[in-house]
């Protein structure tokens, strides 16, 4: 199949966001990381969809480390500071 200039321009990723992922795929798919995984699920060894699927641990993966991110920040702010009067703070600083 010839792509046109047209074709390729219409799926050009847009945002910075998207050309970061196009580029990411790109070095993934260059560097042959994925000729593994795609022979995995070739052979059916591995799933790609659906329960225990790859694509679902990958979101719930990159889902877990957000959060992470997200709670680490929230206690380092929290502790860094603390309301005036805060008896919670007092709390969990007593030995």
């Amino acid at each position: 199949m010839v792509m046109t200039e047209r074709n390729e321009k219409l799926k050009a990723p847009k945002s910075p966001a998207q050309r970061a992922a196009a580029d990411a795929i790109k070095e993934l798919r260059d560097s042959g990381a994925l000729d593994g995984l795609f022979a995995k699920i070739d052979a059916g060894t591995m799933q790609l969809t659906g329960e225990g699927g790859f694509v679902p641990g990958l979101i719930k993966a990159a889902l877990e480390r957000g959060l992470q991110a997200e709670l680490t920040e929230h206690l380092a702010t929290t502790r860094a500071t603390p309301k005036p009067g805060s008896t919670r703070i007092r709390e969990m600083e007593r030995p």
